[in-house]
């Protein structure tokens, strides 16, 4: 859950460096520089990073992953785009989802959403649901973060 801007470490909103993804390498823009100068960006990625490191947590204190790992974009809209995955996506993404658990055993499991929540809820993995930041949640994410980052400090 990361956009180009965030990986080159030139968002205005989250302070990151580039060397906070990346130990040993120097990445590269895959985008136009003229089509967007300082690389594309994600907004929900943008929320999640910028509302888990406004709570104090170091990048190397938790992992992110989406459980649909793939973008799913609308045809008709371009590949910039996003739209909610199938029930057929949905599925191919769940081996990956479990792959995904078993390298990295995590105390505490939080579900981004209704999709993310399912898609463990099949692999019996229980989890924390909060709002998914998209579609005017944001407000909605950012609280039920904080509550909940305070309940595990406490």
């Amino acid at each position: 859950m990361t956009s180009e801007r965030l990986l080159l470490g030139r968002s205005k909103t989250v302070r990151l460096k580039s060397d906070d993804f990346f130990s040993d390498i120097n990445p590269r823009r895959t985008s136009k520089s003229k089509k967007c100068p300082d690389g594309f960006s994600e907004p929900t990625a943008t929320i999640v990073w910028g509302t888990l490191l406004g709570h104090g947590l170091k990048p190397d204190q938790f992992v992110l992953w989406n459980a649909f790992p793939w973008h799913s974009f609308d045809p008709g809209h371009g590949m910039l785009s996003n739209r909610m995955p199938n029930k057929s996506e949905q599925a191919a993404g769940l081996l990956v989802l479990k792959a995904f658990l078993e390298l990295f055993r995590c105390e505490e499991v939080v579900a981004l959403g209704k999709i993310a929540a399912a898609q463990l809820g099949k692999l019996s993995v229980h989890a924390h649901c909060v709002r998914h930041p998209a579609s005017g949640g944001a407000k909605l994410f950012r609280q039920q973060i904080a509550e909940l980052v305070q309940r595990l400090r406490d």
